[in-house]
């Protein structure tokens, strides 16, 4: 891959410079070049591809390239370039650079692309070469692993088991195992599967993604090739996906609960009762509730009822139901938590104006969940 020597100051561009090297004197760019995106949207959005070709080692560039590198039709790398060119910052200056090592077409617009072994990549529009921008770190590691690529790497989708933030690297621990052939089997055996069969992997994500994904919930990534090796191992990601809707339909919510509570303190007894409240048909798990290290445990327990809703949307709908439900009735009312598509209805003893006394448990276990 050819080499980039980019000077931004004059010292350093007089202390030594390379002959086949060529100097651009780059003025302030204009409110019309604040960006290199040429934003031409393609009659089809299906339709837009990215056309990656190498430039010939001793070219000067009159738009002549050695090979059609790669042709990206998947709309995540796709947009892997898009968001690259359009987060691009101009360089101001005097820049001293060589030949562009390739060029990429984004539907009908032609952008030159410097890249080597610096940390992070150039830019510029064919027509407009003289203007140049520079692309972030992490947008730059994307683009050099896809440039490594022979050919276009295809996603794998999995389940979201775990999150975590260590140092400043946001991570997701993703299962694999789980679609196609394993389609019928029960989330709890997939998750058991994936830890058996080393089929699971930590994946750094953008803070963005990190947010919007749940544990349980569906995802698509390309990741890179290399990985730190750990177990399970830690792999860069460079697209990610989220795939609608969250898995509800089994015990994992349940299990992911009660080990939050379990965290707190709190012991969970399964229980069976007369006349549950089914919400919008649902019909939750109820449980008794009571401190882990509690030795003299009353013969009274407090309780706790867990819905999973196939959305939030039906969760609101639930709830909504629960009102019409009581609403001419003289009781007890729970404390309720709502966590994403899973409510929690603590079944308290005493008056709602006052801290019950589990409170601060379920307090703190609904934030981390809240997290995951």
């Amino acid at each position: 891959m050819r080499s980039i020597i980019l000077i931004l100051s004059v010292a350093v561009l007089l202390a030594g410079c390379r002959t086949e090297s060529t100097t651009v004197n780059l003025e302030q760019p204009s409110l019309k070049q604040t960006t290199i995106w040429a934003n031409e949207p393609p009659a089809d959005p299906k339709s837009e591809e990215v056309i990656i070709s190498r430039l010939e080692d001793d070219s000067d560039h009159q738009g002549e390239a050695d090979s059609t590198l790669l042709k990206l039709t998947d709309t995540d790398l796709v947009n892997v370039f898009k968001t690259a060119f359009q987060e691009a910052e101009p360089i101001h200056g005097v820049v001293k650079s060589k030949a562009p090592s390739h060029m990429v077409l984004i539907n009908k617009t032609e952008y030159d692309l410097w890249i080597d072994d610096g940390k992070t990549g150039t830019i510029a529009r064919a027509e407009e070469s003289h203007t140049l921008y520079s692309m972030s770190l992490t947008t730059t590691l994307k683009i050099k692993e896809i440039l490594s690529w022979s050919v276009p790497q295809k996603p794998v989708q999995g389940l979201v088991m775990d999150k975590k933030i260590h140092d400043d690297s946001l991570r997701i621990l993703v299962a694999t195992n789980w679609t196609g052939h394993t389609q019928n089997i029960s989330m709890d055996d997939r998750i058991k599967k994936s830890y058996k069969t080393n089929e699971h992997a930590w994946y750094t994500v953008s803070q963005e993604f990190y947010v919007q994904a749940h544990v349980g919930q569906q995802v698509s990534i390309i990741a890179a090739a290399q990985q730190l090796e750990s177990n399970p191992p830690i792999r860069f990601s460079i697209t990610a996906r989220l795939i609608e809707p969250l898995i509800n339909k089994s015990s994992f919510y349940l299990k992911l609960v009660e080990e939050e509570l379990n965290k707190q303190q709190l012991l969970l007894i399964s229980i069976d009762i007369e006349n549950e409240w089914v919400l919008e048909g649902i019909t939750p798990s109820r449980y008794t509730v009571d401190h882990i290290k509690n030795d003299n445990k009353s013969a009274i327990h407090e309780q706790l009822s867990i819905y999973v809703f196939n959305s939030e949307e039906h969760l609101e709908a639930g709830l909504d139901d629960f009102h019409k439900q009581t609403a001419l009735m003289d009781m007890l009312y729970p404390r309720i938590y709502k966590i994403n598509n899973v409510m929690l209805f603590y079944w308290a003893r005493g008056d709602m104006d006052k801290q019950a006394i589990f409170g601060p448990s379920f307090d703190k276990a609904a934030e981390q969940l809240l997290l995951k």
